[in-house]
C-alpha cells in the first residue's frame, strides 16, 4: 500500500460510522449529475468534480456534514450550513443544482432512494411538547424578521401570481380568495383551520365569504 494510500485509509478509518456510510453513498449520488458541474473541496483540500457544465462550489469543513444528512436529510443539510460545516460561494446556483436534479437522482438510484428513506428517524413521533418548542424555535423569532420576506398579508405560503411584476400581497390575496372559491364557502360555512399562522385565511374568509373560522396554532 502506497504512503497516499495508506493516508486515505487512515482518513476513512476515523470518520464516524454515519459519515463512512454516507459518504460512498453521496459519491454515487452524485455521479449522474445533469446541467453543472459540482466541485466539492473536502476538508483536506482534495477536489472531487460530479457532472457537466457550469462549475458549482461546495467546500465541505467538517465531514460531520455527511452524518447529518445520513440522520436527517435535507433539514440536515440546513443544519450543516448553520452550524459552518460547510459553504458555497454561489448558494443560490449550488441549491439549483441539487434541486434539479433530485427527482433525477431518485429515478436513476431506486435502491439508494429506498436507503435513504428508510434511515434512522428519532423524531417520528415527536410528541406536543417537542412540537411546541419546534414551532417556537421557528415561528416565534418576532414579527419583524418574517416582515422581510413575507407580504403585508403575512402569508406563509406559495402565492398565485398572474403577471411576473406583480405585488406579492395581491398575488397571496388571489391565492387565498382561490382556496375559499374551491370551498364554496358560503355565510355561516364553520372552517377549521389547523396551523393558520397570521390569519391571513382566517381574515378572508370569514370578512370576505362570511364564514366562521376556528384557527389553530402552537406559536406563543
Amino acid at each position: 500500500m502506497s504512503a497516499r494510500e495508506e493516508s486515505l485509509a487512515t482518513r476513512v478509518a476515523r470518520r464516524p460510522v454515519l459519515a463512512r456510510i454516507a459518504f460512498p453513498l453521496l459519491e454515487r449520488a452524485f455521479g449522474g449529475l445533469e446541467g453543472g458541474t459540482l466541485e466539492v473541496r473536502l476538508p483536506d483540500g482534495s477536489v472531487r468534480r460530479f457532472g457537466e457544465g457550469p462549475a458549482v462550489p461546495l467546500e465541505i469543513r467538517d465531514e460531520r456534514l455527511f452524518a447529518r444528512i445520513a440522520s436527517r436529510g435535507s433539514v440536515g443539510l440546513g443544519e450543516s450550513y448553520q452550524a459552518a460545516e460547510w459553504a458555497s460561494d454561489d448558494l443560490v446556483a449550488l441549491i439549483e443544482l441539487l434541486l434539479e436534479n433530485a427527482s433525477r437522482g431518485r429515478e436513476r438510484h431506486p435502491r439508494l432512494a429506498k436507503i435513504v428513506q428508510a434511515r434512522p428517524r428519532a423524531n417520528r413521533r415527536q410528541g406536543l411538547l417537542a412540537a411546541r418548542r419546534n414551532i417556537a424555535a421557528h415561528y416565534d423569532l418576532g414579527n419583524d424578521l418574517f416582515r422581510i420576506m413575507l407580504d403585508e398579508t403575512m402569508t406563509y405560503s406559495c402565492a398565485i401570481f398572474e403577471r411576473p411584476d406583480e405585488p406579492l400581497e395581491d398575488a397571496q390575496r388571489r391565492k387565498l380568495r382561490r382556496v375559499c372559491e374551491k370551498l364554496e364557502l358560503r355565510p355561516g360555512d364553520r372552517v377549521l383551520e389547523i396551523g393558520c399562522g397570521w390569519g391571513s385565511f382566517a381574515l378572508v374568509a370569514a370578512g370576505e365569504y362570511g364564514a366562521h373560522v376556528t384557527g389553530l396554532t402552537l406559536s406563543a
